[in-house]
């Protein structure tokens, strides 16, 4: 599980923003069950504001979840500054995706997040220089092993604050 700090050495920013641009990640959902999906994202001022989030299970074809706006401050009216070494949670994203159930249970599922206007985060027109940044991309499910299961090692260890376990079956 990522370490939930926004703007890791893992995280991705871009820029020269056209629209139907996007971030795509890859997930094996073999044996689960998919429940939510959550991301971090955040725009400069310049960068886009306005996404949709869709699947695959062919890489080619997606289908669309649903929009999005990018969250930026409202009660300043600024982005939600992101880098290195400023981390701010508020540019959270949750979606439900229990609904959704073919994406269960598949071995490349993969997710895009679209941007589908040119309209800035605090607005106007994306800027060549305006960024959006991304991190954390993670998928919640509950896990359905058919058994019986032959458990061939089986280990626990530490993620960053989290506890992993680990096995390898036959």
């Amino acid at each position: 599980f990522p370490s939930h700090d926004n703007g890791t050495a893992k995280s991705i920013s871009s820029n020269f923003w056209s629209v139907n641009d996007y971030y795509r990640y890859n997930v094996n959902t073999t044996y689960t069950t998919i429940i939510k999906l959550t991301f971090d994202q955040t725009s400069s001022g310049t960068g886009p504001k306005n996404f949709k989030l869709q699947y695959s299970l062919d890489g080619t074809n997606f289908t669309d979840i649903t929009n999005y706006t990018v969250p930026f401050n409202t009660s300043t009216n600024t982005d939600y500054s992101w880098s290195s070494t400023t981390f701010n949670s508020a540019s959270t994203l949750s979606f439900d995706l229990s609904s959704i159930t073919e994406i269960n249970d598949q071995p490349n599922v993969q997710f895009r997040m679209v941007n589908t206007s040119t309209s800035a985060l605090l607005g106007g027109t994306i800027q060549t220089s305006g960024t959006s940044r991304m991190d954390n991309f993670t998928t919640f499910g509950n896990l359905d092993i058919p058994l019986p299961l032959n458990v061939i090692s089986f280990k626990g260890k530490s993620f960053g604050s989290q506890n992993r376990l680990e096995w390898t079956v036959s």
